[in-house]
């Protein structure tokens, strides 16, 4: 092998990045190989409708992104990537007028919902007093640590407090929010935010409610396009003697006496690694890089049934004159102003219906999700004041009624029509417009199977120590040397850089390299 590197990252998404930055900071001599023609994976924005007009093609939300602590540790700010948070941060709209939105002041939040149902109003002040502000931390540190198991967590978290966090992963989500919620906007706005992080509604998964309400006000922007964050990564990297190569794929993961020592690419060259490989791309594909042969028959078997999830990324990116206009802003005026904004069903028997049709692989009667208007915040992202926009429903990978070559820029503009009944004056506002389908999005990413940005369906088998497999949770594989790095690894996905940074974590305690930065510390609750 003539070329040698302490660690090998595969994969130049955002947890490539993270483990890599903390490698090479740590003074390991690092090098990440990714397969596109620069780095970023679902941190990507190109200009789809007219140039100069700015579009993120898959991440444009990113939670609590000003206080999260890779951005801190690896002072990405100073490396080119400025996070927003708007003040008027989530809200949902919907037909009749109604709407309502969650405010960083939760007093402003409260009044809006106040609007709908005075008790709802209340019920979120609490839940969010509890979740949002007394377990915070908490929260935190579950998510930028190993997962525990659920005999753990239970042990650890105590209290009157406690044992209500923990109620909520004894229910489905719907169950979680028809009974803490009455009014059936913030009933069926609470439910589609869930989805939008690919929950299905199964048992357990209202576990997300706690640490949703923690978070969904929070969400940030990155100034001038996704690809700025990407590109402050790679500007640390190579700040600290890391190595970055791009256009380069890797096809296979040398394993030599159970341990991996290097990896191939598909031109021929080989790679060696002389302490650990850190593979950043999706589970299911780290197995066969490796060879079945070397994993457990029960790893094997799941990452060959891995569930990628119901709904895949379809977007409507829009270049606008004006930004979106909603009808609802007669009822709720700050409507007009709010970053991430979720519309398309007005009821849970709705919302029920379009993940029937999502099942049965029929693009929704009832399209919904979620999307903004960047340059509210951000005019950058377009000339001479104009705007951008963008809508995001859930959508199936495959169509009973053929395939999204074909049939996008027809759903693009039913889609159009769909948005444009909230927003009428997006039809006289419009000057460009293009679909981004699931398609478009495994193209570009080889770990979004199936176009899913999370890498895999939050449901049971594939959450908490289950994700990707009990024995794998920890990101050590029975490989020596290898080890997960990839949003189908521990939390998940939602760009919270948690996979890379507890990857980063281990793998320095393993080889017991020093830690430049402090930690986030091992969970614990005082009650």
């Amino acid at each position: 092998m003539s070329l040698a590197y302490d660690t090998v990252v595969i994969g130049g998404g955002p947890n490539g990045l993270t483990a890599a930055s903390y490698l090479a900071k740590a003074g390991l001599n690092t090098i990440l190989i990714e397969r596109n023609s620069d780095v970023g994976g679902g941190l990507w924005t190109e200009q789809l409708t007219l140039p100069g007009f700015r579009h993120n093609t898959h991440a444009n939300f990113f939670v609590n992104l000003v206080n999260n602590p890779v951005y801190k540790d690896l002072r990405l700010d100073e490396h080119g990537a400025e996070a927003i948070m708007p003040d008027c941060n989530t809200g949902g709209t919907f037909r009749d007028g109604k709407a309502l939105v969650l405010h960083r002041d939760i007093e402003v939040t409260v009044r809006s919902i106040m609007r709908l149902s005075e008790r709802d109003g209340i019920t979120y002040r609490s839940l969010y007093e509890k979740f949002g502000r007394k377990m915070g931390r908490v929260i935190a540190s579950l998510t930028y640590n190993p997962p525990l198991p659920p005999e753990a967590l239970r042990k650890m978290i105590r209290g009157k407090l406690g044992e209500e966090f923990l109620n909520f992963s004894t229910m489905t989500m719907y169950e979680a929010v028809d009974e803490n919620f009455e009014d059936e906007h913030v009933r069926t706005f609470l439910k589609l935010v869930i989805h939008s992080f690919q929950y299905d509604n199964d048992p357990g998964t209202g576990g997300a409610i706690p640490r949703l309400l923690a978070l969904i006000n929070t969400l940030c922007l990155v100034k001038g396009g996704a690809a700025n964050l990407a590109h402050a990564f790679k500007s640390v990297i190579t700040h600290n003697g890391g190595t970055v190569w791009t256009g380069c794929h890797v096809d296979r993961i040398l394993v030599k006496g159970g341990k991996a020592v290097g990896v191939g690419l598909s031109d021929g060259r080989v790679i060696e690694a002389r302490k650990a490989i850190v593979s950043a791309v999706d589970f299911p594909q780290t197995v066969r890089l490796a060879g079945e042969d070397n994993w457990d028959d029960d790893i094997v078997k799941k990452a060959r049934e891995w569930n990628w999830g119901l709904q895949s990324l379809l977007v409507l990116h829009l270049a606008l004159k004006e930004p979106p206009q909603y009808t609802s802003a007669k009822s709720e005026p700050l409507i007009d102003q709010t970053f991430n904004i979720y519309f398309g069903v007005e009821d849970s028997r709705e919302l029920e219906e379009n993940h029937r049709q999502l099942k049965a692989g029929i693009f929704p009667d009832k399209p919904a999700g979620n999307g903004a208007c960047n340059t509210l915040f951000d005019p950058s992202y377009a000339p001479n004041g104009q705007h951008v926009a963008f809508w995001w429903p859930h959508a199936p990978f495959n169509l009973s009624a053929g395939g999204w070559d074909e049939l996008k820029d027809r759903y693009g503009d039913y889609l159009l029509d769909v948005w444009s009944e909230y927003a009428p004056n997006l039809r006289t506002s419009l000057i460009g417009k293009a679909v981004y389908s699931p398609f478009d999005a495994q193209r570009h990413s080889i770990s979004m199977v199936q176009g899913s940005v999370h890498l895999g369906a939050y449901i049971p088998v594939q959450m908490g120590v289950n994700r990707p497999h009990p024995k794998l949770s920890g990101y050590r594989t029975p490989i020596r040397g290898l080890y997960l790095a990839s949003a189908t690894s521990y939390p998940g996905g939602s760009i919270s850089f948690a996979p890379g940074y507890n990857c980063a974590n281990v793998v320095l305690d393993d080889l017991g390299v020093g830690k430049w930065f402090t930690p986030i510390p091992k969970p614990e609750w005082d009650g």
